[in-house]
């Protein structure tokens, strides 16, 4: 099972997320796409971890969800800039979408 980090955060700051993380090598894999029910999403990656940024404008929050074995270093990036994160319990059941999680 791969290995999920999930936070939340108020939508204005997923910009400076996105700067934060590219100053830390992460590059985008799948540049910034808005659905037709409004929801945007970014993916960025770096070695073994992927980030997901997602903004819903049905939801108050954003959120970022971040993947891999490499996953705890990309926390620990994310957690020693100065940003509004909420770090939100693990869902067991959780799942990436395009992510394979079979061993």
């Amino acid at each position: 099972m791969a290995n999920c980090i999930h936070y939340t955060c108020p939508p204005e700051i997923l910009p400076t997320v996105e700067a934060v993380l590219a100053a830390s090598g992460y590059t985008i894999e799948l540049p910034f796409h808005t659905t037709d029910t409004g929801t945007a999403t970014i993916v960025m990656q770096h070695g073994a971890a992927t980030v997901l940024l997602t903004q819903d404008v049905r939801n108050e929050q954003a959120d970022i969800e971040v993947w891999g074995v490499a996953a705890p270093a990309a926390a620990q990036v994310l957690e020693a800039a100065p940003l509004d994160l909420h770090k939100q319990p693990i869902e067991p059941n959780a799942r990436a979408v395009g992510h394979d999680t079979r061993q």
